[in-house]
């Protein structure tokens, strides 16, 4: 049977069936079935089943359902035609197969056209769809490789992988499928399978530089982009955090609602923000088309439109001497690195346009519940002496507008480095009150470790006195 087919290039169904199920072979149903099963599996992609042999295309055997039928109920010009796969199309397979497949071929193999063609089915179904949406490429070829892809359940394995697949580079059907022909096939294939695999990270980075100068980022790291926005909501005034606010706009109310917080800055501008309901894109890995510019734009709306309603409110003036000070987070907060407490001194004074200032050294002074100081002149601050480290305090003006909240950090500066174990630092001193400072230092350091009493410190003290008397 397997000779005979060889010799021929087509065998009519019916005919094979009758041939084997009268004298002298005289095979029943199953035995047929069996034996069609064997001669499909022998010649696997060799095979091509037609039940009407000059009209293009094939019918795929993949179940015992259909050879049940091609015994009992064969077509009348049901057809199995023979299609020899050469040196050249097995090359392809191999390499295709190497090139979609974890799992390498055994020595000796031959992967057959339907596998490797379900290979390269499951690889493009597993892409996000972002690397599926042809529009976000240039190259001609590449957008003909994703449009081949998506057609191909409606091909058979041979005419894919040797007709379709190929006319993406310009193999034309009544052309010799060469050695040059495969070369370029192949090289194209690769080209095309490292675009879109890569695409998504290039969306990706295209969202993330489109970002930086929106919010003002002088370095080009996550970690400087995160902090850049950090620095703008914080500067944002009360009022401009209303998202109940009637003129906030979907695109601000999402910015207030997705960027208030950076832990997660990658998942909240490749997922959150676009897949909100206000932006109405869904995650940038779900996009079926290009939409970096509106994402993009969306963000700028944002902005801008919370930049339209920024505070009209200055902030508090403040001014210090005696400490060294350190503006950060957009100059709305301010670190003071003191020597002396008792030198030290925080002016604060009332803005042109305000009317007074409120402090407080537990929280939002603007909260409805804050136990805050109102200022209504120029005032010298005394939190130091309540020993408070931290003040915020807003400007108001006549209307009961706030400026943006400002924040005062104070921190004594260290004299006596004790993060060793075993030793501790002190500054070299420049002066008798440098000396002073580092002495006082000390002793504060030795009470609160319990080194010594304080009556055991006042005893060291006196002796020290007594012997440089």
């Amino acid at each position: 049977m397997i000779a005979a087919f060889q010799a021929q290039p087509q065998v009519n169904v019916r005919q094979f069936i009758a041939q084997y199920r009268f004298a002298p072979y005289g095979l029943g149903e199953v035995a047929l079935e069996l034996l069609l099963a064997v001669f499909i599996k022998y010649f696997g992609d060799e095979l091509v089943y037609k039940t009407h042999p000059h009209e293009p295309g094939e019918i795929s055997i993949q179940s015992f359902n259909q050879i049940e039928l091609l015994v009992n109920q064969p077509e009348p010009f049901a057809q199995f035609e023979k299609r020899t796969l050469d040196d050249v199309h097995l090359t392809v397979l191999r390499e295709l197969y190497a090139l979609f497949s974890s799992t390498p071929l055994a020595v000796g193999a031959l992967p057959r056209l339907r596998d490797v063609v379900l290979l390269l089915k499951h690889w493009f179904a597993q892409l996000p769809k972002i690397a599926r949406a042809e529009d976000g490429y240039d190259d001609p070829q590449t957008k003909q490789f994703i449009q081949c892809l998506k057609k191909l359940d409606h091909a058979g394995p041979f005419d894919f992988l040797f007709q379709q697949l190929p006319a993406v580079w310009g193999y034309a059907a009544d052309e010799r499928f060469d050695e040059a022909v495969r070369q370029k096939l192949l090289h194209g294939v690769q080209v095309c399978r490292e675009q879109l695999e890569q695409r998504l990270e290039q969306v990706e980075q295209a969202i993330f530089e489109g970002l930086l100068p929106l919010f003002h980022v002088t370095g080009n790291t996550f970690d400087d982009l995160a902090d850049a926005i950090q620095c703008w909501y914080n500067a944002l005034h009360v009022h401009q955090r209303d998202s109940t606010a009637a003129w906030q706009t979907p695109a601000s109310k999402a910015l207030l609602t997705h960027l208030k917080d950076t832990q997660h800055l990658r998942q909240v501008i490749y997922e959150d923000l676009p897949g909100s309901n206000n932006f109405g894109l869904g995650k940038v890995a779900d996009w079926n088309t290009d939409n970096i510019k509106v994402y993009l734009r969306k963000v700028k709306e944002g902005l801008d439109t919370l930049q339209k309603y920024a505070t009209l409110v200055a902030p508090p003036i403040v001014e210090v001497e005696n400490g060294e000070c350190y503006p950060t987070a957009g100059r709305t907060q301010m670190k003071v690195i003191y020597e002396n407490q008792e030198e030290l001194q925080i002016h604060v004074k009332i803005p042109p346009n305000a009317t007074e200032v409120w402090v407080s050294y537990h929280g939002d002074p603007t909260a409805p519940n804050a136990q805050r100081q109102k200022l209504t002149a120029d005032t010298l601050l005394s939190m130091v002496h309540e020993g408070v480290a931290t003040a915020q305090m807003v400007a108001v003006d006549g209307e009961g507008n706030f400026s943006s909240i400002y924040t005062l950090q104070l921190q004594a500066k260290t004299w006596v480095d004790d993060r060793d174990a075993y030793e501790w630092k002190i500054p070299n001193p420049k002066d008798s009150k440098d000396c002073r400072v580092i002495f006082r230092a000390i002793a504060d350091k030795l009470l609160k470790t319990q080194k010594v009493s304080k009556a055991e410190m006042l005893e060291l003290l006196q002796q020290l006195i007594q012997e440089y008397q």
